[in-house]
């Protein structure tokens, strides 16, 4: 024969396959065609609560759903906002995936409906003199200062509750404190030269979880939102009050604070909001992005509302808005694709023109 004998492709992968442990058998397992759909990025496996179907978890945005004991029900599958399943937990016909970035979603198994749960991202401060970041770290809940220049870490621990987790991170425009708020609802303030808990606070009023938080340059006042999207003023020297300024129909999804007076919002609909906290009726807002706004800072040490926004797209731009009634917005510059991802967070440099821009999801700087 002439010419040159190719050789037959490989077989599929079998991706599931169930056993008797007792027994020591197979017992089933997914045919050629549906191994092929996983495509290599199955990662993870956990039963149902009945045992009946088995979820598989991927490293992209896919979910399988395998009805293991009836051949005659093809593999489902559904789609997550978030990629990478790193755990799987389910609770009667409704199954939990947390991805990597801590986006956790609800997934009825009969529906086959995916919800949202808790919007993902790994929260992460860069420090005001732009030499360093906190973030929190997942496996045992601790913040951590990592320092750029020399591969420094610290770890240290917020205080709160056990079965809680660290939601929300800001630190003083000293650089000296830390404030984070918890999923239970309770905030702490930590001092970063001897590591000890300077103050705490009790569950909030509404008796929720802690999303954003944002301490003034007076560092005589904070500023919170929860899970019920309410930005709330609260003092560090009265435990106990609060006084809630906003309740935006938007989800906010980041918060800054300006010269001890004004605040701004970054919202899920693109937009950024700004008010005056002393003053509820002077509140605009400006629709700056065409996403979700992820990040939002001011520049603490100037005289006009100097601001830079990232967006869930990877979007960066430079704003100036004038103390005017109202105030005018104008973009400085703006550039798209600054990382492929979500900015996680932005600080201006002090006594310099530069501004640092992180991406939790590749842990990446600039």
């Amino acid at each position: 024969m002439s010419g040159q004998q190719t050789s037959p492709p490989p077989p599929p992968i079998e991706i599931g396959r169930v056993w008797d442990l007792l027994k020591g058998n197979e017992i089933t397992a997914l045919d050629d065609e549906e191994s092929t759909s996983f495509d290599n990025a199955a990662r993870i496996v956990r039963f149902s609560s009945d045992s009946r179907k088995i979820i598989i978890g991927c490293t992209n945005d896919r979910v399988f759903i395998w009805d293991w004991q009836n051949h005659d029900v093809p593999l489902k599958s559904v789609t997550l906002p978030a990629v990478r399943t790193v755990e799987i937990t389910c609770d009667g016909n409704m199954t939990y995936t947390c991805s990597e970035d801590a986006t956790v979603c609800q997934i009825d198994l009969g529906s086959l409906k995916v919800s949202t749960v808790c919007q993902g991202r790994i929260p992460v401060v860069i420090t005001p003199d732009g030499k360093a970041i906190l973030f929190r770290k997942v496996s045992d809940n601790s913040l951590i200062y990592y320092e750029f220049s020399t591969d420094s870490v610290v770890a240290y621990i917020e205080g709160h509750p056990d079965a809680s987790i660290i939601t929300a991170i800001d630190i003083t425009t000293d650089g000296k404190l830390v404030l984070s708020g918890s999923s239970s609802g309770t905030i702490s303030l930590v001092d970063l030269k001897s590591s000890n808990v300077v103050q705490t606070f009790g569950v909030t009023e509404a008796g929720v979880g802690i999303r954003l938080v944002s301490v003034l340059s007076d560092v005589a006042h904070f500023v919170f939102v929860d899970e019920g999207n309410r930005v709330v003023l609260r003092t560090f020297n009265n435990k106990e009050a609060e006084l809630v300024l906003d309740q935006p129909a938007v989800k906010v999804t980041c918060i800054t604070t300006h010269s001890g007076k004004y605040v701004f919002l970054g919202c899920e609909n693109g937009e950024l909001l700004l008010f005056d906290i002393y003053a509820t009726q002077y509140k605009y807002n400006h629709q700056a992005h065409s996403e979700a706004v992820s990040q939002v800072k001011s520049n603490p040490t100037g005289f006009l509302h100097l601001l830079v926004s990232g967006s869930a797209s990877g979007r960066v731009t430079l704003w100036c808005v004038s103390k005017t009634v109202p105030p005018l917005w104008s973009q400085i510059w703006s550039h798209d694709n600054v990382y492929p991802h979500l900015i996680a967070d932005v600080a201006f440099v002090p006594h310099s023109e530069d501004i640092v821009i992180g991406s939790c999801y590749d842990s990446k700087v600039s």
